[in-house]
């Protein structure tokens, strides 16, 4: 547990870098978002990281989800059944929904770079805003 609590304190800090202070962006772009999720995992180590990091919170929470469980009182063969279930769906929940996320953000900018259309529509939204 202490050690993917490391590993896992350490992505922060890279995960800042990349997407918060752009130092370890090469396509970082102040405010462009999507933009630079996907700048960030075109490279494919880069995506490596990411997906790791992801599995390994996953596994850290079930580990302390688990463990909630158990330091609140509820575990015996009746509870154990349930606490099952939500040591497994909580996490899964988390990693899954961040990997639709990043693949939602890198659609997002494909849709708007590659379409004449929506990215007319953007910079009118964005002029009618001012």
């Amino acid at each position: 547990m202490w050690m993917s609590g490391v590993i896992l304190a350490l992505f922060v800090v890279f995960h800042l870098m990349d997407f918060t202070w752009g130092t370890a962006n090469p396509g970082f772009e102040r405010g462009a978002i999507e933009r630079n999720i996907v700048a960030s995992l075109e490279r494919w180590p880069v995506a490596i990281v990411y997906a790791v990091a992801t599995l390994a919170l996953g596994a850290h929470l079930v580990h302390g989800t688990w463990s909630l469980f158990t330091s609140l009182g509820f575990h015996g063969r009746r509870v154990d059944q349930i606490r099952r279930v939500l040591v497994t769906a909580i996490p899964a929940f988390l990693v899954i929904g961040s990997w639709n996320g990043a693949c939602a953000a890198e659609a997002m900018v494909t849709v708007t770079t590659s379409s004449s259309a929506a990215s007319s529509c953007r910079s009118t939204a964005s002029t009618t805003r001012r």
